[in-house]
């Protein structure tokens, strides 16, 4: 039996999530930062989509976590600021990259954290 896709996303900082909600019509929450994934993974999301994440004031989402949802039959999606990022790190673990961010990043056109980095009010 096939099992419903569940999906999340995070975002807000790159796309509002009003913006977003017109392009697909999702569950978001807040841009991503440690255990979020295995918190959503618990909530019974099965589909991930990361846009944004928090990784200065808050401990980045942590690859082991984004590879073991994978691990676990999770689809997660990056792509644009911090999924991009690691969509580029993880896609040979089967995290799926999408956008210009994403191949730039895959193909070695840019390669630090800040160059995806936007700034937030606390």
């Amino acid at each position: 039996m096939n099992k419903a896709l569940r999906p999340i996303v995070f975002a807000g900082t790159s796309i509002s999530h009003e913006d977003a909600k017109e392009i697909l019509d999702v569950k978001y929450s807040r841009p991503v930062f440690r255990c979020d994934i295995q918190k959503a993974v618990k909530r019974g999301y099965n589909v991930i989509g990361i846009i944004d994440g928090i990784f200065f004031d808050k401990t980045a989402v942590a690859h082991k976590e984004i590879i073991k949802a994978i691990k676990g039959g999770v689809i997660v999606v990056g792509g644009c600021s911090m999924g991009a990022l690691r969509a580029s790190e993880l896609d040979t673990y089967g995290m799926i990259g999408v956008g210009k961010i994403y191949e730039w990043y895959r193909d070695g056109v840019i390669e630090a954290d800040d160059e995806v980095a936007v700034a937030t009010n606390p």
